[in-house]
């Protein structure tokens, strides 16, 4: 990671920094340095970063198949429900079918009221961002609105 990434987390944190709301994906290199990425812009911003997965599954563990998919919507409401801006890794779990979640739409819907940043485990193709491989039972292919994206060459 050279230039380029220090090119990126600086306009990434000023865009942070100027906006009040609204979608931010990153995008390419490795989750590691998308990751390490978000580590630093939270420090620069004094923010926490968010393990998605872990706050979900932490929340999911105990319940039966057909109670998770309420509760993982509740623990994502529950995760802005202060307007502080958010800064969202390892989403993985937003995929799983059994939650019955449309992950960009989720992330959206956050963004209504705050700022999100999140690492996004897919790629982009145009106008769509993909996830998984067709034929998997967590693909999802969605069209992009108004997101910001960030990609990591």
């Amino acid at each position: 990671m050279g230039s380029d990434y220090s090119v990126i987390r600086n306009s990434l944190f000023e865009h942070l920094k100027t906006n009040s709301k609204g979608l931010v994906l990153i995008a390419g290199e490795s989750d590691r340095s998308r990751s390490s990425l978000l580590g630093e812009v939270a420090i620069l911003l004094n923010l926490a970063v968010i393990n998605l997965s872990l706050v979900i599954s932490s929340e999911l563990k105990d319940l039966s198949k057909s109670e998770r998919p309420f509760r993982a919507a509740k623990a994502i409401a529950e995760i802005a429900r202060n307007d502080c801006p958010l800064i969202l890794d390892h989403i993985e779990t937003l995929f799983d079918p059994q939650l019955k979640v449309i992950p960009l739409e989720t992330l959206r819907s956050l963004a209504k009221k705050t700022i999100v940043l999140a690492n996004w485990p897919g790629r982009f193709d145009g106008n769509t961002a993909i996830y998984g491989r067709r034929g998997h039972p967590e693909f999802r292919e969605e069209r992009l609105c108004n997101e910001t994206i960030f990609k990591i060459d």
